[in-house]
């Protein structure tokens, strides 16, 4: 199959699981036309994906009671940490405040084991993998892998940085924060999901709770427990993020009008005075049709940043998609 038109299976795939299941036919239908094999392909990884959500779901009731039984590890040892208390649960894990046994530092830490009743094969192995995602990742606003192993049972853990922060739209409201540092502030939650499409990490689970922002305003990027790794493609590009890019405009959408998105109205219909250039971004950046949001999201802060300095957008009504260049085609740092 040649690149372009894996391209756009998946280009389709993704914008179809975003939509309500009696609109994927028709939205098929109408991107498709006559190509019936294009069709059908999107069809088939949709089907696909079903299943596979009906497996982990029937996975999880099967160890509903084991989970509501399951002890706290507080006071107990992780390797070289002795377990302070829970913080709570996050995917298929359980993440806990520790410290350091042997002395050897006082900071405290984030330990992250798989939760009781869930140590599967497949999960472990998925546990593995957001180990090793993460040890890919060494960025100021996302959460810093420190350290990892395996506990005594032959469960695998993993320690990170422990961030004492409130979800990115609490923190906003609680600091009053106004337009232009609720912009700032997103702004560096890009650069954050910038650097790991770069480093070919695409997260596909931003959402606010995964965003946290400490007492000094810094965000920090959690939880690439559904996250994958992306293969470049033969022709120099990369895989379409598409989902990413859509996920942080509802995070966008959010923090701007303080409600979570409604379509197909506008933020500003929620906050009042917002400028209308930032109603266009927001809504460029969740377009059902992948092919019509921002290619990057390089190229939705370098739009937001636009408007900040008083400059056109490329989100205005009726702005033209093939305008738009994708940086991520010219650097791979």
């Amino acid at each position: 199959m040649q690149p372009e038109r894996w391209s756009r299976i998946q280009d389709l795939f993704a914008a179809c699981v975003e939509l309500p299941s009696h609109e994927q036919k028709p939205f098929l239908e109408r991107e498709c036309g006559a190509d019936d094999d294009l069709r059908s392909e999107v069809e088939s990884l949709l089907e696909f994906d079903s299943v596979q959500a009906d497996t982990l779901s029937l996975g999880i009731l099967e160890v509903a009671q084991s989970l509501l039984r399951s002890e706290s590890l507080t006071g107990n040892r992780i390797g070289p940490y002795i377990v302070v208390r829970e913080l709570g649960a996050r995917g298929m894990g359980e993440v806990y405040l520790a410290a350091r046994a042997d002395d050897q530092y006082q900071e405290l830490v984030a330990i992250k084991v798989v939760k009781p009743g869930l140590n599967t094969h497949s999960v472990i192995e998925s546990f593995r993998h957001e180990r090793q995602i993460l040890a890919k990742l060494d960025h100021p606003y996302v959460a810093r892998l420190l350290d990892g192993g395996t506990t005594s049972t032959g469960v695998p853990y993993f320690v990170m940085e422990y961030v004492k922060g409130m979800p990115i739209v609490k923190y906003a409201a609680a600091e009053n924060l106004n337009v232009e540092q609720r912009c700032q502030l997103f702004l560096k939650v890009c650069e954050a999901v910038a650097y790991a499409h770069r480093n070919l990490v695409d997260h596909r689970d931003l959402k606010p709770n995964n965003i946290l922002v400490t007492a000094h305003g810094t965000p920090k990027l959690l939880d690439f427990g559904l996250a994958k790794v992306l293969n470049p493609q033969s022709s120099g590009g990369y895989p379409s993020t598409a989902m990413d890019v859509y996920s942080l405009g509802a995070i966008f959408y959010e923090l701007l009008a303080g409600v979570k998105p409604h379509q197909p109205l506008r933020p500003s219909t929620y906050a009042p005075n917002l400028p209308a250039d930032l109603d266009n971004i927001v809504l460029m950046s969740m377009r059902k049709e992948t092919a019509h949001r921002y290619l990057s999201v390089e190229l939705l802060a370098a739009d937001i940043q636009r408007h900040l300095d008083g400059l056109p957008v490329q989100a205005r009504e009726g702005t033209i998609r093939n305008r738009q260049e994708d940086p991520l085609k010219d650097s791979h740092n």
